[in-house]
């Protein structure tokens, strides 16, 4: 083979003409050996055939140069893909199926685009089969999918070699378990520079590629793939580039060269973390990268303003990135003014609809997608991205003068993007996450020059935070429609849009404008979001703009003549399922799709709850989770499902893999808890409880169970501050008296032990026993201002409180609060509360007289005790004369009476 051949090849890759090095000529010959394989006779040949035909032909090569070969195809074909499908425009003479580009097929001839009735096939057979091939671990692709045999392309050349040739061929219990069919020996057997021997020996850049086309395949997915996620955990390109790096004995002019790489690693790492949840592990990587490009990110404040309006300037939260004399990538050619122009400009000028495409003008499909983005703006011409409320804010600096923000690099940016992504992933999902994540991404739009991809992220991400306020609403909505028309322009060229494709998390085109339909339901224009959804064939979001139109009939119409053209599509039967509420539909989908469709099994599950029917909907919930266990609403669900069932050891195991999966859950860490407390594991009640009040912070019932498990576990400082976020969230109405009683009690016994009860200490102690009175003291104070009166049992702590830690006066004057609060319950005609009320008279009289006894007070000064008490001993004469408590008070009286007598 003619090393020059390969070397343009190479060439075309790195200009983003995919297309040419997939036409070139070791790629046709490394292609057409699968086609020269088919059988005598055979004119043509099916996807299934082609791509069986050629991973046999390239599965046992180990030829340096074929191997080159193989992986530089792989490349093209996953670009040409994410082309079509992430950064655009899509190309249009690229071959529908990967057969035609290998036969040699008309390039050039262009299919026009026809306008085909609703619900009628629009994907050829070819691309239809290797949408099922994608297809793992029961999840679906979202959407309609363009060039999807280019992403099976570069999965059949890349994966075979390494021990992956398929997602879905393991048994249910190897999945259930997290373990990936067709797994390899070890993550050393797949050429990893420690010296481990495997099935064939790969360079590294063949294994990080190898990782992107899973992470491309599983971006395409509606949910995790437990199998694809753990041949992602088995290739750890990301370690394996590194420890090559710096096994290497570089030159000095390219140890930039490496640090980026080696950034790059970690900022992909990062972003498949936060994928799954990983957020530990995600931080980790964005603290390397951040090293590795000299860069150090902290948020601080700044006074700037927020609204056009605003004359005095308030603190606004901004990141500051802080550069190191490390060489950062705008010296680097990546970042030429001559490759790149400015992209800033590029992506602002499509999103305003100012380019046009490009010499040869538009193509059919072109000109289709322009006429329904027109339809699209003339039914948005009413909504206005004119508002008060500033895109970003502008800051000032001591003078007056605006403040100009720090120039910033490509890779920082992305590094700030994984920074606004820590912030989603690792926070709770309130009204205060947007804006953490805000400083990040304003820090990004501010920069005068961005790559498209990481321009377009942050536009997506500012428009999702502005969505969530009605003053920005409608610009939020204009915003993301200006980021999908972006897609589809012909500037800036592909190899600049492909920058960052692996390292921020953009959605693909399908996911993209799923989430720009659904703002347009959101915004009342059901008919436009009903044209995208059509194009995107995403029936279940189109036969919901049905039923929200009142017309089930059409809807069911749609699912029928879409089943007539593609009968074995599982989604479709459950979509008629979601219609009809028949469970006959989801057993259709569940047997058609030879059981592998975790939907069936997710709608067949939540069927049964609805029928309280616990016991059937486990069962299905398990059925699910052994196909795709990476689905943590699925391990809530079940965990919920046995809980009912009182099956409290699944239930157990389900909740701990929901937090596992998603330590976000504020609720599965609650209900993991719940089932420690039952069965009187506080340790482990405490450690759960410890997470859920993280991400549940405004339910007084998680707050609750957090307290109780501390004062179980002796921890009774976190303790009172659950008490007081109890008190603070149910605006008073729980005031949880037997944990403040076991507080008092902490505070009593803490004192006994350091010989110091009833005695007043030095204000300025900083000792945890100190701490911990504090704390006591300031729930008791919330606790007795939301008593109203009503709270007696709150005034009899206080006083116990106040008497232990030293002040009687404060305690006597609880104590009488005490017994005003008890009067109004009735104790004349119950005994139960005849009891409580004498109890604190009681105790109230015997605090008076001891406050005699030290000399705190005259003997003239419990008149008013006297007085109490002899209204009480006549008013429970009648009714309770025989009790003790009847006589309790008689013998306190006597002895009142002699203190004032003198004797």
């Amino acid at each position: 083979m003619n090393n020059t051949a390969l070397e343009e090849a190479l060439n075309d890759v790195l200009k983003g003409q995919y297309l040419a090095a997939l036409q070139s000529e070791p790629a046709k010959r490394l292609l057409r050996s699968a086609v020269q394989s088919r059988p005598q006779g055979d004119t043509e040949l099916d996807a299934d055939s082609f791509f069986q035909a050629l991973a046999a032909s390239v599965n046992d090569t180990q030829d340096e140069r074929a191997s080159g070969t193989q992986l530089l195809v792989a490349v093209a074909a996953l670009l040409v893909f994410l082309q079509a499908n992430l950064t655009g425009p899509i190309n249009e003479k690229v071959p529908e199926t990967v057969a035609d580009l290998a036969s040699g097929a008309d390039l050039g001839h262009e299919t026009p685009a026809q306008q085909r009735p609703l619900g009628t096939e629009t994907v050829s057979p070819g691309d239809r089969w290797a949408v099922a091939q994608l297809s793992a671990s029961g999840e679906d692709v979202v959407g309609h999918l363009k060039k999807p045999q280019y992403l099976l392309l570069a999965r059949t050349l890349l994966l075979p070699p390494l021990g992956l040739e398929s997602t879905e061929g393991g048994t249910d219990e190897t999945e259930a378990s997290g373990a990936a069919p067709g797994q390899l020996q070890g993550a050393g057997s797949i050429g990893a520079p420690n010296g481990h021997s495997g099935q064939l020996q790969r360079p590294l850049p063949w294994l990080w590629w190898a990782a992107r086309v899973l992470a491309v395949q599983q971006r395409v997915l509606s949910g995790p793939a437990a199998s694809l996620q753990s041949g992602l955990s088995q290739l750890m390109p990301q370690a394996s580039v590194i420890d090559g790096l710096q096994a290497e004995k570089l030159p000095g002019e390219m140890h930039a060269a490496a640090s980026r790489l080696e950034a790059a690693a970690h900022l992909e790492a990062g972003a498949r973390d936060h994928d799954v949840g990983r957020v530990a592990d995600a931080e980790g990587h964005l603290e390397a990268a951040g090293k590795l490009l000299g860069t150090e990110v902290e948020v601080t404040g700044a006074m700037g303003v927020r609204t056009v309006h605003q004359k005095d300037a308030w603190a606004q939260l901004v990141v500051k990135a802080i550069c190191s004399s490390v060489t950062t990538d705008d010296s680097a050619p990546d970042d030429s003014a001559a490759d790149s122009g400015d992209e800033a400009e590029w992506l602002d000028a499509a999103a305003a609809g100012s380019l046009v495409s490009g010499e040869g003008g538009a193509s059919s499909g072109e000109a289709q997608r322009s006429a329904q983005q027109n339809v699209r703006s003339v039914e948005m011409q009413g909504l206005s991205s004119d508002s008060d409320v500033l895109p970003v804010p502008r800051f000032v600096n001591a003078e007056g003068g605006e403040e100009a923000g720090s120039r910033l690099g490509s890779g920082q940016q992305a590094l700030l993007l994984g920074r606004a992504q820590a912030v989603h992933r690792g926070t709770a999902a309130d009204e205060l996450r947007a804006w953490r994540m805000a400083p990040y991404i304003d820090a990004v739009l501010q920069q005068e020059r961005s790559r498209y991809l990481l321009r377009s992220s942050a536009r997506l991400l500012r428009a999702r935070h502005e969505r969530e306020r009605n003053r920005t609403r409608e610009r939020a909505l204009l915003s993301l429609q200006q980021v999908v028309e972006a897609t589809e322009q012909q500037l800036p060229a592909p190899s600049h849009r492909m920058r960052h494709a692996f390292s921020v998390r953009f959605p693909m085109g399908p996911s993209l404008r799923k989430e720009l339909g659904e703002q347009l339901i959101a915004a009342g224009l059901v008919g436009s979001a009903m044209d995208l959804f059509e194009e995107l064939e995403l029936w279940d979001a189109l036969i919901l703009c049905y039923r929200l139109l009142e017309k089930n009939v059409q809807a069911e119409e749609l699912v029928h003549r879409r089943l007539e053209v593609t009968a074995d599509d599982a989604r479709l039967w459950c979509a008629l399922g979601d219609l009809t509420l028949k469970e006959e539909h989801y057993e259709t989908a569940w047997q058609r799709s030879s059981h592998r469709s975790v939907r069936a099994q997710r709608s067949l599950a939540r069927s049964a709850q609805r029928e309280k029917n616990y016991e059937k909907a486990a069962s299905h919930w398990e059925l699910a989770l052994a196909v795709n266990p990476l689905h943590s609403e699925g391990w809530f669900a079940l965990g919920y499902c046995c809980i009912k069932a009182s099956n409290f050891g699944r239930a157990l195991q389900a909740f701990s893999r929901a937090a596992q999966q998603e330590p976000e859950n504020g609720d599965a860490w609650n209900n993991l808890a719940a089932i420690h407390l039952q069965e009187r594991r506080y340790k482990e009640a405490f450690s759960a409880l410890s997470e859920a009040v993280k991400y549940k912070r405004e339910s007084w019932q998680t707050w609750a169970n957090y307290a109780h498990a501390a004062v179980q576990t002796s921890n009774f400082l976190q303790a009172a501050r659950g008490v007081n976020q109890v008190i603070a969230f149910s605006q008073g109405q729980r005031r949880e008296e037997d944990l403040l009683r076991a507080l008092v009690d902490a505070v009593t016994g803490a004192r006994e032990a350091a010989g110091t009860l009833g005695q007043e200490l030095p204000g300025g102690r900083r000792d945890p026993d100190t701490q911990l009175e504090r704390a006591v003291g300031e729930a008791l104070k919330q606790a007795s201002a939301a008593a109203s009166g009503a709270g007696g049992l709150v005034w009899d702590l206080c006083a116990d409180y106040y008497a232990a830690t030293g002040f009687p006066a404060s305690a006597r004057e609880a104590a009488l609060k005490q017994v005003r609060a008890l009067q109004g319950s009735g104790w004349q005609k119950s005994e139960g509360h005849f009891s409580a009320y004498s109890g604190a008279v009681a105790k109230y009289a015997r605090w008076q007289l001891e406050g005699v006894r030290q000399g705190d007070l005259q003997p003239r000064e419990i008149s008013s005790v006297r007085m109490l008490l002899r209204g009480a001993i006549k008013q429970a004469m009648e009714r309770f004369e025989e009790t003790p408590k009847y006589a309790q008070l008689t013998a306190i009286l006597k002895e009142v009476e002699d203190i004032e007598k003198g004797t």
